[in-house]
């Protein structure tokens, strides 16, 4: 019975590996508010600079079925302001 928890635990760290590997390639680096409309269109995910975004950006993306899905500074921690240097938004079609 001692090889059940490694068993569980070398499971667990291969979904995490793939489920990350998953994400990675289904999201796009992204410059302008086009771009990231193209990449949530087709089915992935787009990180944009939040300062090339900005509110506008976003009010204008729902009328593409995109919205904001999380803000991110450039750590990839939560940011402690919305307007922070660096942050990134990453953004997806909208259900």
């Amino acid at each position: 019975m001692s090889l059940l928890p490694e068993v569980l635990e070398e499971d667990q760290a291969l979904l995490l590996r793939q489920s990350r590997e998953r994400r990675e390639s289904r999201t796009a680096e992204v410059s302008t508010f086009e771009e990231a409309v193209e990449a949530a269109s087709a089915g992935g995910w787009a990180r944009i600079p939040w300062a090339t975004l900005g509110e506008e950006g976003e009010s204008r993306l729902a009328d593409h079925a995109v919205t904001v899905r999380c803000l991110v500074a450039e750590d990839g921690s939560v940011p402690d302001a919305d307007d922070a240097p660096g942050n990134v938004a990453v953004v997806a079609r909208a259900y």
